[in-house]
């Protein structure tokens, strides 16, 4: 990580992850250097160019430990935030304070047979999955459905609605480690 200074002709902040002039369209002080080198915008990318302002998310697994803290992000940066849960792994505890939020809306159902439309978004996050090896291991065929199946089904509602689509994992699909990061 470099120090304070200059990247690619841009004031860098480590802290942050980029330069303090630049963000990404969901979360401003987010940047990514490898779209940068490619010149596509200063690491915004083409979606970047589609819509200024606040964003349409829809966030898989959102009441999940990572998915509750990405839609708290999203929310205080001034996107409309869906989130799609079936509750299985995740809890409503995790996203109760963001509920009275009317960017805000929690729909309890499984990705792989959703009926609620949620309309056209900007991006789609998939975080759908039970991520502890004891958790997916005491339903192994509904975990590689979701996987395998429930993936398909958000990469094809991305697709309909020309969205970003974001797959996101954990390093817990390799098993137990002996050593956590």
């Amino acid at each position: 990580m470099p120090e304070y200074g200059e990247m690619n002709g841009k004031k860098y902040d480590p802290r942050h992850g980029g330069p303090f002039d630049r963000g990404c369209p969901l979360v401003p002080w987010c940047w990514h250097p490898r779209l940068a080198e490619r010149g596509t915008g200063g690491g915004l990318g083409a979606h970047a160019q589609r819509k200024a302002g606040p964003r349409s998310v829809l966030v898989t697994g959102g009441a999940g430990f990572i998915g509750s803290h990405l839609c708290e992000v999203l929310l205080n940066n001034d996107n409309e935030v869906f989130v799609i849960d079936d509750l299985s792994t995740g809890s409503v505890d995790n996203i109760k304070h963001l509920l009275g939020n009317d960017n805000f809306e929690m729909i309890n159902e499984d990705i792989l047979d959703v009926e609620t439309d949620v309309g056209p978004v900007d991006f789609v996050f998939n975080l759908a999955c039970p991520a502890s090896p004891i958790q997916y291991q005491k339903q192994p065929f509904q975990t590689m459905m979701t996987n395998v199946e429930g993936t398909f089904n958000m990469l094809d509602f991305a697709n309909q609605n020309g969205a970003t689509f974001i797959q996101a994992s954990t390093s817990e699909i390799y098993g137990d480690p002996l050593q956590h990061p």
